[in-house]
C-alpha cells in the first residue's frame, strides 16, 4: 500500500459512518486531516478529532472506545491529547484524537482544515509536497511525517492568521 494515495471521494462517507459509531461516546466530532479536504492526496487513514468537556471525560470515554476495537495509545507524544487507532490488521483505518474542551490544538486543527478547504491552490501545493515526500525511496511513515513538518508548520501559521478573521469556521461540526 502506498503511503500517500490520490483523493478518494468515499473518505467523507467513511468519516460519517465512523462518527455515527462514536457519537454516543463523544459529544463533538470533527473530520480533520487531509482526508477531510476534498481533492487532497492523503494517507488513507481517517483522522477524527473528538472534543469532550474535560480531561476526566476523555479518560472516561476510553473504555467504551476500546470496546469499539480502538487501540489506546495514550498521549502519543502530545500532552493533553488521548490518541486511539482503529486498525484492520496492519492497516490504519482511523486515528482518533481526543482533546478536552478549550485545548488550543482543537482550534489549530480546524483552522488548518478550513484554510485548506478555502484555498484549493494551497491544498494542491500541500498535496504535491506530500506526494513528492512519499515518493522518496526507502522512506518510512515516520520519515514522511518528519519531512513534512516544516511545510505544515508554515502552512498552519498562515491558516491561523486567516482563521483569526474568519470566525465562521470555529468548531464547526463536519
Amino acid at each position: 500500500m502506498s503511503l500517500v494515495v490520490p483523493p478518494d471521494p468515499d473518505w467523507s462517507c467513511s468519516y460519517a459512518r465512523e462518527a455515527a459509531r462514536l457519537a454516543q461516546h463523544i459529544p463533538t466530532l470533527h473530520h480533520i486531516g487531509s482526508t477531510a479536504v476534498p481533492g487532497l492526496s492523503a494517507k488513507p487513514t481517517i483522522d477524527i478529532l473528538g472534543v469532550l468537556p474535560d480531561a476526566m471525560a476523555v479518560d472516561e470515554a476510553v473504555p467504551a472506545l476500546t470496546r469499539l476495537s480502538y487501540d489506546d495509545r495514550g498521549e502519543s507524544g502530545l500532552p493533553g491529547r488521548r490518541f486511539l487507532r482503529l486498525m484492520d490488521g496492519p492497516r490504519r483505518l482511523v486515528h482518533l484524537h481526543l482533546w478536552p474542551e478549550g485545548a488550543p490544538a482543537i482550534h489549530r486543527h480546524l483552522a488548518f482544515r478550513d484554510w485548506l478547504r478555502a484555498f484549493p491552490d494551497r491544498a494542491a501545493a500541500y498535496g504535491a509536497h506530500k506526494l513528492a515526500l512519499a515518493a522518496r525511496p526507502g522512506r518510512t511513515r515516520a520519515d514522511y511525517v518528519a519531512d513534512k513538518d516544516a511545510f505544515v508548520r508554515a502552512a498552519e501559521a498562515e491558516a491561523l492568521d486567516w482563521a483569526a478573521t474568519h470566525d465562521s469556521h470555529r468548531l464547526r461540526r463536519r
